[in-house]
């Protein structure tokens, strides 16, 4: 289970880290980058927690 929690803590990163350089471009690269952040929080929690 741990190991799908880093998973999605490393592709959220990634995400987020990607949709900054979409920040002038488009629109909803602050609403995918927000997702990223949420999921992001979510399993970084669940790995403090277990």
């Amino acid at each position: 289970m741990k190991f799908m929690l880093w998973a999605s803590l490393l592709i959220a990163v990634i995400v987020a880290i990607n949709e900054l350089f979409w920040i002038g471009r488009t629109s909803l690269a602050w609403v995918i980058i927000g997702l990223a952040v949420a999921v992001g929080l979510q399993a970084g929690y669940l790995l403090i927690k277990k």
